[in-house]
């Protein structure tokens, strides 16, 4: 079944392709879906957090891979004529900045 659209959203829900979100406008198209959207329930199971574990009661180590998602270059704080400025540590940042490309 099919629901007719209005002509102005003919024009936001273009029918039989595929488009992508204007994301400077992604919050007004998700505004519009608000009526269908918070009616909906999430299953039971995703109600609640389930740990991951080789044995019952005891979670995992989870790791990330230097490959795909390199540590973050370790940040230091410094007061700079009454502003509070972050500066990475350059050795650290230089590697991630190469390990990300």
């Amino acid at each position: 079944m099919q629901v007719p659209l209005t002509v102005s959203d003919e024009k936001l829900w273009p029918q039989s392709e595929w488009v992508s979100l204007n994301l400077e406008r992604s919050k007004a198209t998700f505004d519009q879906l608000a009526w269908l959207t918070e009616r909906l329930e999430l299953p039971d199971r995703l109600e609640e957090w389930n740990w991951a574990s080789k044995e019952p009661g005891q979670p995992v180590k989870v790791t990330s891979c230097q490959c795909c998602a390199p540590e973050l270059p370790r940040m230091s704080w410094f007061n700079q004529k009454g502003k509070i400025v972050a500066k990475e540590d350059p050795m650290q940042a230089a590697a991630y900045e190469c390990q990300i490309k």
